[in-house]
């Protein structure tokens, strides 16, 4: 598997802190890239079928009724 080169712009100083973060670590901020873009690309959205089994796993979760507009837009 052949690497392909990424360019990316940043504030110096985030990139200064993420390396040294990655550099206590014991890695690079280069590995931690490749590991957040591997997650990130293999991230779905979940479907409300999704959301649906999990809220259905948690009994003690209540959202309550849906306010109205009008209740959304009181100030």
């Amino acid at each position: 598997m052949g690497l392909r080169n990424l360019t990316f712009s940043a504030d110096p100083e985030v990139i200064e802190r993420a390396r040294r973060k990655a550099e206590s670590r014991k890695t690079t901020l280069n590995s931690e890239f490749r590991i957040w873009l591997a997650k990130y690309s293999d991230e779905t959205t979940p479907t409300r079928a999704d959301i649906e089994k999990l809220l259905d796993r948690m009994p003690y979760f209540e959202a309550g009724p849906r306010p109205s507009r009008e209740e959304l837009n009181e100030r």
